[in-house]
């Protein structure tokens, strides 16, 4: 069996173990908390964005989709397109919405 995890369902799920009056309850509410804040300090952000792999951004400057496949300590990125790979570079000009891509595709048709 596949199981999703979530952040919100953690979240419910820990309000749900509170409740309990176990050590085994408190235990692993407690615990689950402590790995969400790990988590919570290893991800990546940029203009209040998580960057996390499986995420679909725009290549800077343009209306190209690319997805990220990791995110790496110091901040860059591997990601890929329709055609290309590349690893290790910088996140800085990244559009993580459709209203910055079409921000994106405008300057692009005043550059030409």
């Amino acid at each position: 069996m596949d199981v999703k995890t979530y952040p919100d369902a953690n979240a419910e799920i820990v309000g749900i173990l509170r409740t309990g009056d176990s050590q085994v309850s408190q235990y692993a509410a407690a615990r689950i908390e402590e790995l969400e804040a790990i988590v919570a300090k290893l991800l990546v952000t940029k203009d209040g964005v998580s960057v996390v792999p499986g995420m679909k951004v725009y290549w800077p400057n343009t209306t190209i989709e690319v997805t990220i496949l990791a995110v790496w300590w110091d901040g860059k990125i591997d990601c890929e397109s329709d055609t290309n790979r590349w690893a290790r570079i910088p996140w800085d000009g990244f559009a993580s919405s459709t209203r910055q891509a079409a921000e994106n595709a405008e300057q692009e048709g005043k550059s030409e």
